[in-house]
């Protein structure tokens, strides 16, 4: 054979290969074809939120007679790990010790009274006991005299003597009624000065008492959280807080909870129990599961800023890391909010839409066929088919 018979052969062989290889290729079915199963239709509702402790200790404004607000000298920097017993909050007690110097007065005064009135009731006892000791002696020299025979005296005399004793006698009586008198009312006079000492001394404990409360320290160890007012404000040094406001929260790192924020559209498919995951803003790539624990009462508006209605939900973290979370993070959580009915659902991909009806490609009994059908909810990219699938039918998804 010639050089140009080879040549020719040669192409020959090379488009044959080419066609073969274009044949091979175009039979490779790209798509996939899945089987067809009844199972609950799961929602996977997404939400936004913001991780908290599940246990923490609120504290707030002490309880100090006669104070309805409170002004913060100061405060434990947030997202600070404190111990039992450390200082977190102080207000100012200035009105407070200013009171306290003026009780102190006072009770300096009551003591003083208290004083001086047992000295001025013992002198005034012992006066009346002198005063009935020498009636007593005169009332004694006058029965000496009367006891001498009346032969021996004048009748005059004797006279003014029986006189003279009877008012004798009747001096002690009203002495001795005097000195009953006086001792009653000293112990009621020294009493009362006992009292007025006994008062300022609790009001001065109380005081006391009210001015180091004002220093508030940690009732166990734990992590600051500062609270938003009704505003969205968090407190800062200076501002003045009324009595009952909570201030801060000593939160427990090891029990963790994501308080979120569910759309209105969606809240009608939360329920109590329902499981969650959980991504953290800063960590997405790590996924913490949880539980729906608590439902919100009502709908509200997200904020002033962000006027969409929204459903709370508190979903209570399985297993957290204290390591990690922290409160106040970011968080996105997505809710498994299965249906209730067991349904039949294909991925979106699969459904053709033909003459303007919805259509699926199917494999039934080793047969293959395009087949109508109804659909229903769409979610997540799949979509339950109401009519004309079964369970056990093949369903060929576009790749």
């Amino acid at each position: 054979m010639t050089a140009r018979g080879w040549l020719i052969l040669s192409a020959v062989v090379a488009v044959g290969a080419l066609a073969v290889s274009i044949e091979s290729r175009d039979g490779i079915d790209d798509d996939r074809w899945i089987e067809v199963t009844e199972a609950p239709f799961v929602r996977r509702i997404h939400a936004a939120g913001e991780l908290r402790s599940a246990d923490t200790v609120v504290v707030g404004c002490p309880p100090v007679q006669g104070m309805w607000n409170f002004t913060i000298t100061w405060l434990e920097t947030e997202g600070k790990e404190v111990a039992e017993g450390q200082r977190i909050l102080s207000f100012d007690g200035q009105r407070l010790r200013e009171r306290l110097q003026l009780v102190r007065s006072r009770l300096d005064t009551a003591r003083s009274e208290l004083v001086r009135t047992k000295i001025q009731q013992e002198t005034r006892h012992e006066d009346l006991l002198l005063e009935q000791a020498e009636s007593f002696a005169r009332f004694s020299r006058i029965n000496q005299k009367l006891s001498v025979p009346d032969r021996f005296q004048a009748r005059i005399e004797l006279a003014k003597f029986k006189l003279d004793r009877e008012f004798t006698e009747e001096e002690l009586r009203l002495i001795a009624l005097r000195i009953e008198t006086q001792e009653t009312n000293r112990e009621s006079i020294v009493r009362s000065a006992e009292n007025r000492v006994a008062e300022y001394e609790r009001k001065v404990r109380q005081l006391e008492t009210s001015l180091a409360a004002l220093t508030v320290t940690a009732q166990r160890a734990g992590f600051v959280v500062h609270v938003e007012n009704w505003g969205g404000k968090k407190p800062k040094v200076g501002e003045t807080i009324w009595s009952g406001a909570s201030i801060l929260e000593i939160a427990d790192l090891s029990s963790m909870e994501v308080f979120a924020h569910v759309a209105e559209r969606d809240a009608r498919y939360v329920e109590a129990g329902q499981r969650v995951e959980v991504r953290l803003d800063a960590s997405p790539d790590r996924v913490f599961e949880g539980e729906i624990v608590q439902l919100g009462k009502l709908f509200r508006t997200k904020s002033a800023d962000v006027p969409t209605i929204v459903f709370d939900v508190v979903i209570l973290v399985d297993d957290p890391d204290p390591e990690l979370m922290r409160p106040g993070m970011s968080a996105g959580v997505e809710i498994m909010a299965p249906d209730k009915r067991a349904v039949i659902q294909v991925p979106e991909a699969a459904v053709e839409i033909v003459d303007g009806a919805p259509v699926l490609r199917i494999e039934r009994d080793g047969a293959r066929r395009t087949i109508p059908v109804t659909l229903g909810l769409r979610w997540e990219g799949n979509v339950i088919v109401t009519e004309g699938l079964v369970a056990g039918d093949h369903v060929k998804v576009r790749s």
